[in-house]
C-alpha cells in the first residue's frame, strides 16, 4: 500500500489530473521509476496549462521527503525529473525550499533548488500567510540538524537579513536576525556556524533595540549566552528601553544568566 504523502494541496488539482497527480510524488519517493515514467506519460508536460497545480507543487511536496535517509535519493532523483517535465522550483510561494530549509538534513536538496535558481533569501511559508521567514529562519527553527543551516549559508543565505513575521492576530513582531532566533529557538549549536558566516554579534533589533544577548536571556538559555559571551559579545548594550541584558536577567530573576553576565 502506498503512503499518503502529497500535501493537501495537490488534492485541488483540476478534477481530470487529480488521480494521476495523487501518486507521482509517492511513487517518485518509493522509487517506482517505471510507474512514474507511465505517470509522466498519461499526465504530459506539467507546464502545458492542464496541470497547473501540480506544476506549482509537485518539487515542494516531493522536498517534503528529504527527512527521509531512505527516501533521500529518490527525492533528489524525483526532483530532477519534475523540474524536466515542467514542473516549478519556485511554485506556491516558495513551498519547495520551506520544506528543504526543514526538513533536508544532508544539504543536497537544498544544494539542488538554489541549482534551480531559487532564492536562498526569498521569503517563504507552507500557506504563503503565516510565519513568512527565510529559509534560514526556518532551517533554525524546524531542522534538527545543523548541515540544513550551514548549506544555506554557504549558498548565500544572509545571516544578517531582518526578518518579521505576522502573527495569527495579524499583528507585526519585532524584526530579528538570524543570530537572534538561535538565541531565542535554543539552538545555541548554530551560534558559532552563524559567526563564522558573519553574522553581526552585536546587531540590535530596529524595533527593540535588543540583542541576540537579551534574546537568549527572555529564552533562558544559558548554553546561547555562553556561546554569545565567549565570541564577546557587549553586555553593555542598551534596548531601547534602556535595558542591558544584564539587567533584563536581574528582572526577570534568571539567576544563572546574572551570574553569567556579571
Amino acid at each position: 500500500m502506498i503512503p499518503f504523502l502529497v500535501s493537501i494541496s495537490v488534492l485541488r488539482l483540476e478534477p481530470q489530473s487529480s488521480a494521476k497527480s495523487e501518486f507521482i510524488v509517492n511513487n517518485m519517493a518509493d522509487g517506482k521509476w517505471e510507474q512514474v515514467k507511465a505517470d509522466f506519460k498519461a499526465l504530459g508536460r506539467l507546464d502545458d496549462g492542464r496541470h497547473e497545480t501540480l506544476r506549482q507543487v509537485a518539487i515542494g511536496d516531493l522536498c517534503g521527503q528529504a527527512e527521509s535517509d531512505e527516501r533521500y535519493g529518490a527525492v533528489l532523483t524525483g526532483m530532477r525529473m519534475l523540474k524536466e517535465h515542467g514542473a516549478d522550483p519556485n511554485g506556491s510561494k516558495g513551498l519547495a525550499i520551506y520544506n528543504a530549509s526543514i526538513k533536508d538534513h544532508h544539504g543536497d536538496v537544498i544544494r539542488r533548488l538554489i541549482g534551480y535558481r531559487v532564492d536562498v533569501n526569498t521569503l517563504c511559508s507552507s500557506d504563503g500567510v503565516h510565519l513568512v521567514w527565510t529559509p534560514l529562519i526556518y532551517s533554525i527553527k524546524w531542522n534538527s540538524s545543523s548541515k540544513g543551516t550551514e548549506t544555506l549559508l554557504e549558498l548565500g543565505a544572509d545571516p544578517n537579513k531582518w526578518v518579521q513575521s505576522w502573527t495569527y492576530e495579524k499583528k507585526k513582531t519585532p524584526r530579528l536576525s538570524a543570530l537572534m532566533f538561535a538565541a531565542e529557538f535554543d539552538r545555541a549549536d548554530l551560534i558559532p556556524i552563524l559567526l563564522k558566516h558573519h553574522a553581526k554579534l552585536n546587531a540590535r533589533s530596529p524595533d527593540t533595540g535588543q540583542t541576540a544577548l537579551h534574546f537568549a536571556v527572555m529564552a533562558n538559555d544559558t548554553k546561547a549566552l555562553k556561546e554569545l559571551i565567549k565570541a564577546n559579545a557587549d553586555k553593555n548594550i542598551k534596548d531601547k528601553s534602556g535595558k542591558t541584558a544584564l539587567d533584563a536577567a536581574k528582572q526577570a530573576g534568571k539567576s544563572e544568566a546574572v551570574k553569567l553576565l556579571s
